[in-house]
């Protein structure tokens, strides 16, 4: 079972999951999480692992400011 300690990062509908071995990359779907990237669990994996999931939020922030302004 998923414990709130476990989210270390959320932006938009992509978080990371702390598991004990490795940092999961999760993003929200319509009834549950699915997993997208793995990275290694220690300081570069984590770091990559934010970069990932901040990466993926602003490109999905970009992509509906972009739809908005299409006629």
């Amino acid at each position: 079972m998923l414990k709130e300690h476990q989210i270390k990062h959320e932006n938009g509908r992509y978080w990371i999951y702390d598991g004990k071995e490795y940092f999961n990359v999760m993003r929200c779907g319509a009834t549950c999480s699915e997993s997208i990237a793995t990275f290694e669990h220690d300081d570069d994996g984590f770091s990559c692992a934010k970069a990932y999931v901040d990466y993926l939020a602003n490109r999905d922030a970009s992509r509906s400011r972009r739809q908005a302004t299409v006629f």
